[in-house]
């Protein structure tokens, strides 16, 4: 069969392309520090045409649609759902639907229905109010913002589907298909291989329940593939068997024919879609998802307050299902319903190079879970504070790994920790750095004492590499390093690992571990490499944290204690500071002096992250070896918002633009009279 000819993009999306094609630098920040067969290139994530380095979208240079349509949406009593999507569906690429100041009510959901290049956009997330009261059915995942392709592909019903015969070495950019069938060029694809029946002791793909899982499937995979990367096709020829170009190269070292590789694809994808700068109530409309991406690339939100109400059996703010390269940035995600079911807020499921980065989230009791594959994603600066749960004695941490995942990076975020469980498989390859976890936070205003724990390994956690993070609270307290393959987790350890939470222990987790410069308030600051490391710590005693002598994915200790301030950001973000104040970069780590966090030790915001003696009353505050500075969205949301140390009360005024201004690298240290000796 003849290849089709490709698509005739825009200038804009042939400048996209372009920045898909440039090779990636031989040298990553974190060299010299993480071994490159357990880390990836996450410089180039989210969407294209954007940067996380200026929170820049491929939107910024569009101009205000024209149409009557658009136009027509200026007069207040004209903005209808119905008049919003006839406007979103006639506007010409390259352009945003303008959306006035004022509260309107969305009786229906608004949809890019095989729509690329459009943005709506409100004034602010201050001034823009829709009121969702219907939602769309979104392809059957429904919603209240839905960006969706043509036809329903995904894991349960793909749409075109090829044999994956050759190009699995990891790095790979080229690979060999069996058909192209409805596929063009700068169009995503999804690859994926058949599941492991044996565990070699180093990579492991599985879901299997009560082996690995205690779960069972998950993750949006299809049946018996866990394993997926998605990727954006640069070149496609020959006559078939075909050459197919991919960008990124793969992240995975285990690709192989013997395992039946396949790719997959949508026939009408959308792109370059997003919504901004404004405030979205999805209470009344109860929807399954306040905004879903379906088979979409290169799309966003950014700059919006999103509301979800307090009860409901499924409810999450943004879905990423079959979706890469999506951007998450400089939103207020607002409450989830307490219940153990699927009470989320920003949801990989699955995706690839997608960016989340800088928001906050409250009374959302699981912030941002990696709940589908998720390669090469960056988890950077957000904000999490009482992530409501039921029982309210138990704790939810802020990052979740929640199915088979690789080479994810979690930056910088600062809230109740990190958790990678077995509830729907394996994970490997999975980077934590400069991340500060209390593991003791109120839920809806209770002490939980249950998952108390500030980083949570489960078994079937290999080759994670936790660098340069600030963990624990002096408010539980923390009184035990570690516990490695517990039957029963202590609930006062910094570190849980290997533990099978009904499953098998494994030995492997703790094995192929990585840790280096990390402070936790039991032992100060580690750098456990060996003996003669100039950073060796006397609370190491004789025991190496880093994994220079196993077999395969060996890392080497560290030649220097000192640390890069990013590893995906070359320098200080131009976004980095709130509302004029200035915020040291970095912000967390045993490197940071003068840190401005403490935590509560008493009264009624006990266990809160604070930045003054204020926000604690009737008790006084510990520093955390004064590590901590509070990154943007924290300082957002205690200062611009005066929001609550502790996560309650309701939805606040949130303005990303109030909120995100440059400033200077200084900032005073937590002071007061009620400030205590540094935790040790």
């Amino acid at each position: 069969m003849s290849v089709r000819s490709p698509r005739a993009f825009s200038s804009f999306c042939l400048l996209v392309l372009s920045l898909l094609l440039v090779p990636p630098a031989l040298a990553q920040q974190w060299t010299g520090i993480i071994a490159p067969s357990r880390a990836a290139n996450w410089t180039n994530v989210g969407a294209a045409g954007g940067n996380p380095q200026t929170g820049g979208l491929p939107s910024d240079s569009w101009s205000a649609c024209a149409t009557t349509a658009c136009t027509a949406l200026a007069t207040a009593s004209n903005v209808t759902a119905a008049n919003v999507n006839a406007a979103i569906a006639g506007a010409p690429a390259n352009t945003f639907v303008q959306l006035p100041a004022g509260t309107f009510t969305m009786n229906t959901g608004i949809v890019w229905n095989h729509k690329s290049n459009v943005e709506l956009r409100g004034q602010s997330s201050n001034l823009t109010f829709l009121v969702f009261t219907g939602n769309n059915t979104c392809q059957g995942t429904a919603g209240d913002f839905c960006f969706e392709s043509a036809d329903s592909n995904y894991n349960l019903g793909p749409t075109n589907i090829a044999n994956w015969t050759a190009g699995y070495a990891q790095g790979a950019t080229s690979i060999t298909l069996s058909s192209v069938t409805n596929l063009q060029v700068g169009w995503p694809i999804t690859l994926d291989q058949i599941d492991d029946t044996t565990d070699s002791g180093d990579v492991y793909i599985c879901l299997t329940q009560g082996a690995c899982s205690y779960a069972g499937s998950g993750g949006a995979s299809r049946n018996g593939r866990a394993q997926s990367q998605m990727v954006t096709v640069t070149s496609i020829s020959g006559t078939g068997p075909y050459t197919v170009g991919i960008s990124p190269g793969l992240y995975m070292p285990n690709w192989a024919s013997s395992k039946t590789p396949q790719a997959w694809w949508a026939t009408g994808p959308v792109f370059l879609d997003g919504v901004r700068n404004l405030s979205a109530d999805h209470t009344s409309s109860n929807p399954p998802n306040g905004t879903v991406f379906f088979n979409c690339l290169n799309c966003w939100q950014s700059g919006t307050r999103s509301i979800m109400g307090s009860a409901g059996g499924s409810e999450t703010h943004i879905r990423m299902f079959i979706s890469n390269r999506i951007t998450v940035q400089n939103n207020y995600f607002y409450q989830t319903a307490s219940s153990a079911s699927v009470q989320y807020g920003v949801e990989p499921f699955p995706s690839s190079d997608s960016l989340i980065q800088n928001n906050i989230f409250e009374k959302v009791q699981a912030p941002v879970p990696v709940n589908g594959s998720c390669s090469g994603c960056v988890v950077a600066y957000n904000f999490d504070v009482n992530n409501v749960f039921s029982p309210s004695t138990w704790l939810n941490q802020g990052e979740f790994m929640h199915a088979v995942t690789d080479y994810v990076l979690f930056e910088g975020n600062e809230g109740a920790g990190f958790y990678s469980d077995n509830s729907h498989g394996t994970h490997h390859f999975i980077t934590v750095f400069r991340t500060a976890g209390n593991g003791y936070q109120q839920n809806l205003g209770a002490l939980p004492s249950g998952s108390t724990v500030p980083i949570q390994l489960d078994a079937f956690s290999r080759f994670f590499n936790i660098i340069g993070n600030v963990w624990g609270s002096p408010a539980l307290p923390h009184n035990v390093y570690q516990v490695v393959e517990p039957s029963t987790p202590g609930n006062t350890e910094i570190y849980d690992v290997g533990n099978g939470d009904e499953i098998p222990n494994d030995p492997n987790t703790a094995r192929t571990l990585m840790r280096w410069g990390n402070y936790d308030t039991v032992t100060g600051a580690r750098w456990c490499g060996n003996s003669s490391d100039p950073g060796w710590s006397t609370a190491c005693g004789s025991t190496s944290e880093v994994p220079s002598g196993i077999t395969n994915f060996a890392n080497p200790v560290p030649a220097s204690t000192a640390l890069p301030q990013s590893f995906y950001v070359s320098s200080q973000p131009s976004w980095w500071g709130n509302a004029g104040s200035s915020i040291p970069w970095p912000a967390i780590g045993p490197d940071v002096t003068g840190g401005n966090v403490g935590i509560c030790n008493g009264g009624t915001n006990k266990a809160a992250y604070v930045t003054g003696t204020s926000q604690c009353p009737s008790s006084t505050v510990s520093s955390i070896g004064e590590h901590v500075n509070a990154i943007p969205a924290m300082s957002c949301y205690l200062g611009t918002m005066a929001g609550s140390p502790v996560g309650t009360g309701s939805a606040l005024a949130f303005d990303a633009s109030a909120c995100y201004v440059s400033g200077s690298t200084e900032q005073p240290p937590l002071t007061g009279s009620g400030l205590s000796a540094n935790v040790r």
